[in-house]
């Protein structure tokens, strides 16, 4: 679990400070409305689940993070809202167990 949550990180160390923003933005409590993430990124609030889905594609292709998916270590569904999520809440309902390493958080 360790060198999971190290590679988490790695991985997310190495996404743009804009991708690295907005995602600590959707995972961090309490939930921030979209258009508060539109005004402190600079982004249009209609953008932001498209510029999500980016960030976590980034994520996702990241070779480390792939080895591990790929090795079954690690779930296929990574952290971020789902589908038809009201815009007004953030991934931090989702499992904390599966953001807190890229805040730097154990789990243990």
């Amino acid at each position: 679990m360790a060198e999971r949550h190290a590679t988490l990180r790695e991985a997310f160390s190495r996404l743009s400070p804009c991708c690295q923003q907005l995602l600590t933005l959707l995972i961090d409590g309490p939930s921030v409305p979209n258009t508060e993430i539109s005004a402190r990124l600079g982004i249009p609030a209609g953008s932001i689940e498209a510029a999500r889905h980016r960030c976590l594609d980034k994520l996702r292709r990241d070779p480390a993070i792939a080895a591990l998916t790929s090795a079954g270590t690690m779930p296929h569904e990574m952290p971020g809202r789902a589908a038809g999520d009201d815009h007004q809440h953030n991934a931090s309902a989702g499992p904390a167990r599966d953001v807190a390493p890229l805040r730097g958080e154990r789990t243990e």
